[in-house]
């Protein structure tokens, strides 16, 4: 799903080829098992090569040592009206197993790509920052020390 009102200025994290960056850190108030977690993608350029995947990896530490739990792979060319636009941005959606999340324990996610190239401006993907107008507000002020904007939906 892509929105189209939204600020003129954006503050997105882009992605290089290979990288796997930092969404920030999540913890719930329940126990739950997580279903699901939608980050908020940003597309310039339209040379799309059409079998670019997302994953989400999550860790329970904050040294990202050793994978808890990894999504399956979603294929970023399944989003619909995609490339209507030489940019778009909006949610994608990336699938875990029910994997049970601890109220007690800090979980730090990261997203990867896989078939991904970055074309300098040309082309890259990249995720929104949550800012200016944060879902979870820490209280920053610097756009950098927000985390990634992402939704996270699970069974209680």
């Amino acid at each position: 799903m892509a929105f189209f009102d939204f600020a003129a200025t954006q503050y997105i994290k882009t992605i290089d080829t290979s990288e796997e960056i930092r969404v920030g850190s999540f913890k719930t108030a329940e126990n739950l098992e997580l279903q699901y977690m939608r980050p908020t993608i940003y597309i310039t350029g339209t040379t799309l090569v059409t079998d670019e995947r997302i994953r989400v990896n999550i860790y329970s530490e904050r040294t990202y040592s050793a994978i808890l739990y990894q999504s399956s792979w979603s294929n970023i060319s399944e989003i619909s009206g995609l490339m209507v636009k030489d940019r778009w941005i909006g949610w994608i959606r990336v699938d875990f197993n029910r994997e049970n999340i601890n109220k007690n324990i800090t979980y730090y996610p990261t997203i990867e790509l896989d078939n991904y190239t970055r074309d300098g401006q040309n082309f890259f993907i990249g995720f929104a920052h949550d800012f200016p107008f944060p879902i979870y507000d820490n209280g920053a002020s610097l756009f950098y020390r927000h985390p990634l904007q992402a939704q996270y939906f699970g069974w209680v």
